[in-house]
């Protein structure tokens, strides 16, 4: 019961958010503001990272980092780390720095992850004028329209419509970082962004926390590799999650299980 209230909430105030686009940035600042006054991350799955130690050098990789919920979820448990962030959406990118201003330990590349370098079209769905930012895909069949229309009172389908940027698109084994621990949310295009890390993945045997998109091909891509699914409640426990998985190779020193 207290979920399906939950639920009728986050839809009553999302409703109000794409009629009233203004109040998107207000909430984004009062939520913020309230998490780091508790000190808890906009996610339950990064509490993990309170139980991993990190070597000195190792870097902590965000690919998709939207509006840097994920850099203040590993900023709280690792101050001193460098974060490296990866956003494609150019309007987002531009935010970071001044988001975390003052923070000389985070660097944003305004740049999307894949197998591949090229350029390639980043579709952001917009609602009455409201950006869906967190929804951009790279594959067009990705973007998630039935969240859209189930979490919008009175959807109207004339109100739909998208924004296109060309951005450019790199390898993650491109950048030759000594990664300790990589999250990947990119709307479908996780198993590309791993393809063009397998290098990176094979030398350092990062941590992984990826969006459930398509966690079977994840798991047959990172399995084989001596990677086993992991999820948290209170503590890691073996299986995958339910939003989010957690990958942990076999031999990583890193984990306080």
């Amino acid at each position: 019961m207290r979920e399906s209230v939950n639920m009728d909430v986050r839809t009553v105030l999302r409703s109000l958010q794409v009629h009233f686009p203004a109040l998107l940035e207000v909430r984004y600042l009062a939520e913020r503001t309230w998490l780091r006054a508790r000190r808890q991350p906009f996610d339950h799955d990064f509490r993990f990272l309170s139980g991993i130690g990190f070597a000195s050098d190792e870097i902590l990789i965000d690919i998709g980092a939207n509006r840097g919920q994920s850099i203040d979820a590993m900023r709280l448990y690792h101050p001193r780390q460098l974060i490296v962030a990866f956003e494609p959406n150019p309007n987002l990118a531009a935010r970071l720095p001044h988001l975390f201003e003052g923070d000389p330990k985070l660097v944003v590349h305004n740049v999307g992850l894949g197998d591949a370098s090229g350029e390639f079209t980043l579709r952001v769905p917009c609602y009455n004028g409201w950006d869906f930012d967190g929804l951009a895909a790279f594959s067009f069949g990705d973007v998630n329209l039935s969240y859209i229309r189930s979490s919008i009172m009175g959807f109207d389908d004339a109100k739909l419509n998208y924004k296109d940027f060309r951005c450019p698109v790199s390898q993650l084994d491109g950048f030759k970082l000594k990664a300790g621990f990589i999250k990947i949310d990119t709307e479908g295009f996780e198993l590309r962004v791993l393809h063009g890390a397998i290098k990176t993945i094979q030398t350092h045997w990062p941590i992984l926390l990826i969006e459930n998109s398509s966690p079977c091909e994840v798991l047959d891509f990172l399995g084989p590799m001596g990677y086993s699914e992991f999820h948290f409640e209170d503590k890691l426990c073996e299986g995958r999650g339910f939003r989010n998985t957690i990958y942990v190779h076999a031999g990583a020193t890193r984990l306080a299980r």
